[in-house]
């Protein structure tokens, strides 16, 4: 519900893999089901850096294993520079601890790779949905009393309180 004469970002999507065939799946995933939706594609981290920062994505789908840098650490790194980012970590490796590591680098969700088509699109529409409802609270905000409701940790609070969780482990 965005007031008359406000502006809002095009809602994107930002794939970080290495594996081109796999980056490819997910943008053609995403795109089918959300063809109005911008769909970046980040084949290491250095460009994903980049890419985050020119066009500042609703949810960032990070895979763990880079050749150029730990998804983790650009997890930790995305979500100090930009608080308002979801990332979701994905990886070919299921080990029992992987999940509470994402979790404490910041990222709302880790998807194993062989489970990701089946949980990809609720949390692409789950992360929009969300940003945009929180650009739309900050633009009310901001007409009403000057200073937007909420914090710039809004990740941290949706973690506590399960908004961003879709599906299972």
């Amino acid at each position: 519900m965005s007031q008359p004469g406000s502006v809002r970002r095009e809602a994107a999507v930002l794939i970080v893999e290495d594996h081109a065939p796999m980056r490819e799946a997910i943008r053609v995933c995403i795109e089918r089901f959300y063809p109005g939706l911008s769909v970046i594609e980040a084949p290491d981290g250095a460009t994903a850096l980049r890419y985050v920062e020119a066009h500042c994505p609703s949810i960032v789908f990070m895979d763990i294993n880079l050749p150029d840098a730990n998804g983790l650490d650009l997890t930790r790194e995305i979500l100090k520079k930009w608080p308002r980012t979801f990332v979701a970590a994905i990886s070919i490796d299921t080990s029992a601890d992987l999940p509470e590591q994402v979790r404490a680098a910041g990222a709302v969700e880790f998807i194993a790779k062989d489970k990701l088509f089946e949980r990809l699109l609720p949390l692409v529409g789950a992360a929009v949905t969300l940003r945009n409802w929180m650009e739309d609270l900050e633009c009310q905000s901001a007409i009403t009393d000057g200073s937007p409701h909420y914090g710039g940790h809004h990740a941290e609070h949706l973690l506590e309180t399960g908004a961003l969780r879709v599906g299972h482990e």
